[in-house]
C-alpha cells in the first residue's frame, strides 16, 4: 500500500484546533492541537504543532491554553497521599497539576476538568468540576454533589437555603455560581 506524505499531513492536521499557549514566562505560542491527544492524554508533555513542524513541551511550562473559543488555566492541587511503610501509615503531601476549563470567571470561578476513565475495560468520557474561591480549590463529582457542595457557600445563607430547596443541581452548577457570584460577599 503506498501513502502520500500529503495524506498523512492532512490525516495529522484533521481534528485540530487553532490554539495558543501562554507559558510561564508570559511568552505565547500560535500552534495547532488536537484536543485529546495532545493535552490530556500526556500527563507531563503537551504535544503541539506550528507552521515549522511537530514540537513538545513540559505542561509545567504552560500557564494556560486558548484552543478555539475555549480557554483552560492550570491549577495545582494538593493532596495526601497515604503509604505503608513497615506496617505504619505514613502521609506524604504532592501535588496534581491539570488543565481545567474555565466555565465562568468571578469571586467564585468555576472549573470542568475532563476525564477519561475506564468502565468494564471500555474508555468513558466524563468531567467534574472544580470551584475555586480565593486559594482554596473544591472539587465537586456528581456523586457527591450533595455531600461537598455546602462548603463553598457556608457564608452565604441565601444559596445554602436554595441549594437545600434542589433549586440549584449539579447540572445546574453554573447557574448556581454566577447566582454565588451576583449575590454573595
Amino acid at each position: 500500500m503506498l501513502v502520500s506524505t500529503t495524506s498523512i499531513a492532512q490525516s495529522y492536521n484533521r481534528n485540530r484546533i487553532p490554539s495558543k499557549l501562554i507559558l510561564l514566562t508570559g511568552d505565547t505560542i500560535e500552534c495547532t492541537l488536537s484536543y485529546i491527544k495532545d493535552v490530556f492524554m500526556n500527563p507531563s508533555v503537551i504535544y503541539y504543532a506550528t507552521d515549522h513542524g511537530k514540537h513538545s513541551i513540559r505542561r509545567s511550562k504552560v500557564v494556560k491554553l486558548h484552543m478555539g473559543d475555549k480557554i483552560y488555566e492550570r491549577i495545582v492541587i494538593p493532596f495526601k497521599k497515604k503509604t505503608k511503610k513497615k506496617n505504619l501509615r505514613a502521609q506524604s503531601t504532592t501535588v496534581n497539576i491539570f488543565f481545567v476549563e474555565v466555565i465562568i470567571k468571578g469571586k467564585l470561578t468555576l472549573y470542568r476538568r475532563h476525564v477519561i476513565e475506564k468502565v468494564n475495560e471500555i474508555p468513558t468520557f466524563g468531567s467534574y468540576y472544580y470551584i475555586k474561591d480565593g486559594a482554596t480549590i473544591y472539587r465537586i463529582k456528581k456523586a457527591d454533589y450533595y455531600r461537598k457542595i455546602y462548603s463553598p457557600f457556608e457564608k452565604c445563607p441565601l444559596v445554602l437555603e436554595k441549594i437545600k430547596k434542589g433549586e440549584f443541581t449539579y447540572s445546574t452548577i453554573d447557574k448556581l455560581i454566577k447566582y454565588a457570584n451576583a449575590n454573595c460577599k
